[in-house]
């Protein structure tokens, strides 16, 4: 089993948070939910997505 984070960006017009969320489910991975984020977020708020990316490194194995 491979640790897997899904980023979903709430504010993602292409594609949309629930379709973000069956990803996570049928992966089985940990979320982190980024409210007042679009798409490409790397780009747009690359604090917010080096931190998760971060974590996810740091910790891989945590529950959401």
């Amino acid at each position: 089993r491979v640790p897997i984070t899904v980023q979903i960006c709430l504010q993602d017009k292409l594609l949309p948070p629930q379709k973000q969320q069956e990803l996570a489910d049928l992966l089985n991975a940990k979320t982190v939910v980024m409210e007042d984020s679009g798409h490409m977020l790397n780009k747009r708020n690359r604090l917010k997505f080096s931190r998760s990316i971060l974590e996810h490194l740091q910790n891989p194995n945590a529950e959401n």
